[in-house]
């Protein structure tokens, strides 16, 4: 078998993760034929086999590389190459740390891989134990483990902190998968980095190069293909939930609700941040007002209420302009700005139908996104958010702690006297744009 036949096949037979039906079946055939071929002949050494044995040699060689190449043509159809994002030409499909795949999208300034979840990936591990974090919460709070074995099991793999429990290593990453699930942006293709250390530096390409016609004998003109670099540094996301003890201890799925409200505010603050962080203190900068950030005002300097599309497909033409994708964009918006536009009618009162560039776009809705921006004198407009999210890192230092105390005091009263067991949780992380140009902003939308 010549080398690159041997690397090709190396290649395919290594693919395994998050594999469509069809690469599944073809990866099969290969891995019998390229078994049968080695029981075969993987120990010949020249002159032993028959002429009949040499053409069923030859014959077996043809059928795996074409069974390559049909391999490779299924995986092409598994990952579109316009469905990746494009930071630098690194993405592929990969393992490891996270449970259900991943791609790689760029290197560290260090030649390190950076890898990122999509929406369908998981963090989580499937498979193993079936560990619930609700269990485990109320084991922690309520000193009781009695249908909760494993997560017990699990809780010494964790470190208690002053107050608290580092969440062991399969809850915690099932806490951010939860967390990321109630996430908007990433829905819309934000992609999740997984941070292993306080800050994760990367490389960014800022300009593209220019191709030149040359005449003979004259010099080429140069270009320059310019990078710089983005930082995510982990910063403290935290949400805490108070409840009585009696549902606590009586109420067998107490730990589930108070996961669940957790999550869901990790997930909506996440969203804030990715939308319009403001980048003061702690608080990491979004989309808003970021630099490179296409910003349409096609409604003028105090906004107005839309009666048309076209600042959608302004904001189009902008990311195009910019070398960005036809493809796999996605518009976020706040509910009233949905149901201004749902609202819309034509000259003759008919719903106003949408030009297909707009149909194309993945339309969500988020809370999260605020109705009460200023633009101009006007203090009750929106922003809707266009793009490919695929740009927008999130970056999630791993690694939850969830602390239980009976001792807390606030506005209403200390735990104490109140009888309640005050449930923290808090996460690190940031969020930065590796391509703003491929995002635009639609201001002064009212309703």
């Amino acid at each position: 078998m010549s080398d690159k036949l041997m690397g090709r096949m190396n290649t395919a037979r290594g693919g395994k993760i998050a594999e469509g039906p069809e690469s599944e079946r073809i990866r099969g055939e290969i891995e019998a034929l390229a078994n049968e071929r080695n029981g075969k002949w993987g120990n010949w050494a020249g002159g032993e086999l028959s002429a009949d044995e040499r053409r069923e040699e030859a014959q077996a060689e043809a059928r795996l590389e074409r069974l390559v190449a049909s391999y490779e043509t299924a995986r092409s159809e598994d990952y579109p190459r316009d469905s990746m994002p494009d930071f630098g030409n690194h993405e592929k499909t990969l393992s490891g740390g996270t449970g259900g795949g991943g791609i790689v999208v760029g290197r560290g300034i260090d030649g390190r891989e950076i890898r990122a979840l999509r929406a369908s990936d998981r963090l989580a591990k499937s498979g193993g134990e079936n560990l619930s974090v609700g269990k485990y919460l109320r084991g922690i709070v309520t000193g009781r483990w009695d249908g909760a074995e494993a997560e017990q099991r699990a809780m010494s793999i964790g470190t208690p902190t002053a107050g608290g429990h580092l969440v062991p290593t399969p809850l915690s990453n099932e806490i951010i998968d939860l967390a990321r699930a109630r996430s908007i942006a990433v829905q819309a293709g934000a992609l999740v980095v997984p941070m292993d250390a306080q800050t994760l530096k990367f490389a960014r390409q800022t300009a593209d190069p220019v191709g030149y016609w040359k005449a003979e004998n004259i010099a080429v003109t140069g270009s320059d293909l310019a990078f710089d670099s983005v930082t995510l540094t982990a910063k403290s996301l935290v949400a805490l939930c108070p409840m009585s003890i009696e549902l606590f201890e009586d109420s067998p799925n107490a730990g589930d609700v108070v996961t669940n409200a957790l999550t869901k505010a990790l997930g909506a603050e996440l969203d804030r941040v990715v939308f319009v962080g403001s980048g003061a203190g702690q608080e990491p900068a979004g989309i808003y007002g970021g630099t490179d950030v296409n910003e349409n005002i096609g409604l003028g300097a105090d906004g107005a209420v839309p009666t048309d599309y076209d600042e959608w497909i302004d904001a189009i033409q902008d990311i195009l302009a910019e070398n960005g994708p036809d493809s796999g964009l996605a518009a976020c918006m706040s509910p009233r700005t949905w149901a201004t536009y749902q609202k819309m009618k034509d000259g003759e009162q008919r719903p106003l139908v949408a030009p297909q560039a707009v149909l194309d776009l993945r339309r969500l809705v988020s809370t999260s996104i605020p109705v009460d921006q200023t633009s101009g004198v006007s203090s009750d407009c929106s922003t809707i958010f266009v793009g490919d999210f695929s740009g927008v890192l999130i970056g999630l230092r791993t690694g939850i702690v969830l602390e239980a105390t009976r001792f807390g005091a606030g506005a209403d009263g200390g735990a104490f006297e109140n009888l309640q067991i005050w449930v923290r949780a808090y996460l690190r992380a940031d969020v930065q744009l590796a391509r703003p140009k491929h995002m635009a902003t639609i201001l002064g939308v009212r309703a």
